[in-house]
Order: C-alpha cells, then structure tokens, then sequence
C-alpha cells in the first residue's frame, strides 16, 4: 500500500510541474513565431516534467525564457527536443557559473 500511495503522490507533483510548465509555452510560440496546438503543448509540458524531475522549476522557466528569445542560437520551430536542450544548456551553464554569472574556477 505505501508504495502504491507514493507513486499517486508523485503522480500528482508531476502533474503539478506539469501545468505550472505549461503555463511558460505560450510566451515561449510567441517569441519564437512558431503555433503548437493545445494537446501538443500539454505533451511537452508532460514530457519536460518527467525528464526534468529534479530540476527546480525556475531552472526550467529560465531556460524556456532565454531559449525562446535567442540565448541558446536561433529557433526556427518550438519542440520538446528544443526545450530539453535549452534546459541541459541552462543547467551547464548554472555549474559552472556562480550567482553573478562569473565562470567557477575548476581546480
């Protein structure tokens, strides 16, 4: 039983990560000029929310904002793949940098 508890608990936070990320995706078509419809925008939230589990959602939203206006290099179509990669290069980028954005130095 606890087990069966735990994963409708888990359920329900990635459900939750899920709609506070598809929240972002409309701003994100906008600047990028590109139209998804409503079930492929809830797939991609899904699909982000699971593959980014432990990653805080501001982490997230970051990414999908910078991403969506050019940070990353040029967008000519948003899809999942182009999300997770602007999230895996957010995430590079807060390693290796600190607060004030100076690079960490490695010894």
């Amino acid at each position: 039983m606890t087990s069966m508890k735990s994963l409708e608990e888990n359920s329900k936070t990635q459900l939750s990560r899920s709609k506070e990320i598809l929240t972002f995706i409309p701003t994100a078509l906008e600047r990028v000029g590109s139209e998804l419809s409503q079930e492929k925008s809830v797939s991609m939230s899904l699909d982000v929310a699971n593959e980014f589990s432990n990653i805080k959602i501001e982490t997230i939203k970051s990414a999908i904002k910078k991403g969506a206006l050019g940070e990353f290099g040029q967008t000519y179509k948003l899809t999942t793949q182009e999300v997770c990669i602007w999230i895996r290069k957010e995430i590079r980028y807060r390693n290796t940098h600190d607060s004030s954005g100076r690079q960490k130095l490695t010894f």
